[in-house]
């Protein structure tokens, strides 16, 4: 190049070029929030048309570069005439479809679960004027599965369940047909033998002894379940109901709960990470307005009537009375968890099976297989040695997996995980009835 200062030389004159720059814009569409990246890029994410609405001017996001340009594109679906999305799942999610289920009328812990990072059994008798108190205190509250499915959750959120005794539903209520269920008719204590708590035979009859005063004294019309984000929403709703009923309702016995602290609020009270293989119902649990996948994939799909009365699934569907549609069974059984002893009982036999580790990591490694899963989340399926983070935050991996490991090596026939969702080792038509 020449000296441009001096005005009487030749210059080297540098024109703007027009290259034509050729691009094909490919969307890629999934259900899922952990299908991104290359796996999104697969030819069976690729969703329809689009059409290019603006380009804008380029630019050199680097001066160091000057031969790279950035050019900022924007484009819409152009959706052709008659055109179906093929999405990466067998059903199609259509925001304004109406479930196949009475949702209004199933309470909302039967299906999906009453979100909630605190929760009271409120167990209670009534004395006189129940109904009608009910009907304008409690019924309004009630959070019913539908609000649970297609409305956000807020951070004063109140959950309001409940359930009756059979007592009470044979001798206050006095419903004409039976549930066809021996064992909630027979009560919890009947069977209190045979679940191995301690008591003796009394007039004939067996009576726990180590049962909590409340429990052992006579029976319980109901149960109220309160959940809530915030303590205080929880302890307002129960201020407003004592005031409401005032003397028609004695309180036998309020339990609070509440999660593991820290960032343990997933963590069962071990300290494992739960709820990752919970069953799911299509229409309740998935394919809904605010979860349109399963949460996990590789979670049992069970018909509705494996868990709610007068569905597809429910053995007695037939013969259930008209009002027990929508409903379900409720257990709730008081536990003593030992924690801390059984903290203690890892670090003590976690060296003798795995003598090569350090103390904590042989009682990791012996707790895991107690449960299924390392404290994470990871399966002990999937990396017996030890947890992954890489499976842990994929949840595409971290619960869909089969049991494939020769004997009991990586995860033994009793863990947790594996009793309560065999998997591969029982039949489908089994495995679809038969979870606990």
């Amino acid at each position: 190049m020449l000296d441009i200062t001096n005005n009487s030389t030749p210059k080297l004159v540098l024109l703007p070029q027009i290259v034509p720059l050729q691009l094909k814009v490919q969307p890629y569409f999934s259900k899922s929030r952990s299908i991104g990246g290359k796996l999104l890029r697969e030819e069976k994410y690729s969703s329809n048309q689009v059409r290019v609405v603006t380009v804008e001017g380029a630019h050199r996001p680097n001066e160091n570069v000057p031969e790279h340009f950035t050019v900022l594109i924007t484009v819409q679906d152009e959706v052709p005439h008659d055109w179906q999305p093929a999405y990466d799942c067998s059903c199609t999610y259509d925001q304004k479809a109406t479930s196949q289920y009475n949702l209004g009328n199933i309470q909302g812990d039967i299906l999906p679960g009453l979100p909630k990072t605190v929760e009271y059994f409120y167990y209670f008798s009534i004395t006189d004027d129940f109904g009608e108190i009910f009907k304008r205190a409690v019924f309004p509250k009630i959070t019913s599965a539908l609000k649970l499915v297609s409305q956000p959750t807020a951070q004063d959120f109140l959950g309001v369940n409940v359930g009756f005794t059979a007592w009470f539903l044979e001798t206050v209520l006095q419903l004409p047909e039976a549930l066809q269920d021996k064992a909630f008719y027979a009560g919890q204590r009947a069977d209190s033998q045979f679940l191995g708590d301690a008591g003796a035979i009394k007039n004939n009859r067996w009576w726990p002894s180590s049962w909590d005063k409340p429990f052992n004294l006579g029976n319980f019309d109901g149960v109220f379940i309160i959940t809530a984000f915030n303590e205080s929403v929880a302890d307002k709703f129960v201020y407003d109901l004592e005031r409401a009923f005032s003397t028609n309702i004695v309180r036998n016995l309020l339990l609070k709960g509440t999660r593991r602290p820290g960032g343990e609020g997933q963590n069962d009270h071990f300290g494992y990470r739960g709820g990752i293989s919970n069953p799911e119902v299509r229409g309740v649990t998935f394919d809904t307005q605010s979860q349109s996948d399963p949460r996990y994939p590789g979670s049992p799909i069970i018909p509705m009537g494996v868990v709610v009365m007068g569905y597809d699934g429910d053995s007695d569907k037939d013969t259930r009375p008209v009002w027990a549609k929508d409903s379900t069974f409720m257990v709730t059984r008081k536990l003593d968890v030992f924690v801390p002893e059984f903290e203690a009982f890892l670090l003590q036999r976690g060296p003798k099976y795995f003598p090569s580790l350090p103390p904590d990591a042989a009682a990791d490694k012996l707790g895991s297989r107690f449960f299924g899963r390392w404290k994470d989340g990871t399966p002990t399926e999937l990396s017996p040695d030890s947890s992954d983070a890489s499976i842990t935050t994929d949840g595409e991996r971290v619960n869909n997996f089969i049991f494939q490991s020769k004997g009991q090596t990586h995860c033994p026939y009793a863990a947790h995980i594996r009793k309560c969702s065999p998997r591969n080792y029982v039949s489908p038509d089994e495995s679809d009835n038969s979870h606990l």
